[in-house]
This record gives C-alpha cells, structure tokens and sequence, in this order.
C-alpha cells in the first residue's frame, strides 16, 4: 500500500494525524501479515514470503473460510492468525471512500482503481456496475466486505461480482 498515493488521493497534509493513523493502519496490517505467516516461512525473521508459501497460506485461508462460512481469525490448524485481514479490508474501504461519507460511489472507485494501476481488463465504471447490481448500487462497508469475501472464496468465475472488486472478472 503506497502512503504517498493515499494522502495524495484523500487529500490528507503529509505530516498530519490522518496521515500518522493511515501509516499506523498500513504498519499494523504488514505486521500482522508478517505475524500470521511466520510458519510458512523458513526463517521467522525473513520479511518475504516465497510464490509457493504464499500459495500455502492462502489455501489454509481458503479451507478455514469453508469451515466456518465466514471470515476466520485463523487457520484450522490454530497455528495461523487472520485478524489483520479485517483490518487490511478495512483500510482498502477508507482509502476508496474518499469523502468519508461511509460509502464508495463509482466516481471514488475509478479513483482508486486508476491511481493503484489495478487496470483489469474493463471499465472501473463497468466493473462498479457489477460489484453494486445486487446491493441498489450501493459499496457500503458491510457489503465491501462481503464482495472481498466474494473475491477470496467463489468457485465460480461469471457468477460471483466479487470477482471485479480489482478489476474485470478473471474469465
């Protein structure tokens, strides 16, 4: 997550206590993740996870999901923390709503979607036409939440909107 682009796009001053609590939001979540993959990692001190560790971790996420038909708080095993996702979910939210009116409207999602290179193949327009047809065209944070979940767990492609959240479905 780029603080620069956030306080950029948000209209925040650099230095400020909006930017100090985005830093504080962006740091948590990194530590978090960090924290939660330790076990996949060869040395707990290393500050990268490998393409197939991250693979490994996202298929104990997947099977915890299934199991409790929600977001987890960690693996099945135990050994794997997910709370910093909630958090991640949530400062996503923050930084696409730009007004702070508690709901992120296609003008605010082009925004983010153009400003993070999250290109896909489509139209941000399009795409948040997708995301809000099943909620009156409406991105509030419950429903943010529940494309995302959408996004992570749907087994099929056409059929789930969460899919588009970061661009075009991946059909």
């Amino acid at each position: 997550m780029d603080l620069k682009k956030l306080v950029e796009m948000g209209n925040v001053e650099d230095g400020s206590e909006k930017c100090r609590l985005m830093q504080s939001r962006i740091d948590a979540t990194w530590t978090g993740l960090m924290k939660g993959s330790r076990i996949y990692r060869k040395n707990s001190l290393q500050k990268h996870v490998s393409v197939p560790m991250w693979i490994d971790y996202w298929a104990d996420f997947y099977e915890a999901a299934k199991a409790k038909g929600d977001w987890p708080s960690s693996s099945l095993s135990g050994n794997v923390d997910y709370q910093w996702h909630s958090e991640f979910v949530s400062l996503i939210f923050d930084a696409m709503d730009l007004n702070g009116d508690g709901v992120i409207d296609k003008d605010e999602y082009s925004a983010f979607m153009k400003a993070f290179a999250y290109n896909g193949e489509g139209d941000p327009v399009k795409n948040f036409t997708i995301l809000c047809q099943k909620n009156g065209d409406k991105l509030d944070r419950s429903y943010f939440a529940d494309l995302w979940y959408q996004y992570l767990m749907s087994d099929t492609l056409e059929d789930s909107p969460g899919n588009y959240l970061f661009g075009s479905s991946f059909s």
